[in-house]
C-alpha cells in the first residue's frame, strides 16, 4: 500500500500494469466513471475501483463481494 486517501480509500502500487481488457471486463460489474487522477474508474452501488498503469485504488465502502470478482477479473491468468 502507498497511500491512504482522504476518504480512507487506499491505493495500492502493482508490479505490472493491468491490460486494457481487464478492465473492459470489469465495466460489466458497474458504470465507467472519473475518479480524478485516475485514467479509468468504475463506480458500484456502494464503492469505486481505480485503475492508472500499476496503481489500483480501492474504495473502502466496496461491498466485499463486488471486490472478490473484481479483484479476481484483474488478477486472472489469461
Amino acid at each position: 500500500m502507498i497511500a491512504v486517501g482522504d476518504d480512507l480509500s487506499f491505493t495500492l502500487r502493482l508490479e505490472s500494469e493491468i491490460p486494457v481488457e481487464k478492465f473492459e471486463e470489469l465495466k460489466r460489474l458497474g458504470k465507467q466513471c472519473k475518479i480524478y487522477p485516475f485514467k479509468k474508474a468504475i463506480r458500484f452501488e456502494k464503492g469505486f475501483l481505480a485503475l492508472d498503469g500499476k496503481f489500483l485504488r480501492i474504495s473502502r465502502d466496496l461491498d466485499r463481494k463486488v471486490l472478490e470478482e473484481a479483484l479476481e477479473i484483474l488478477f486472472k491468468k489469461f
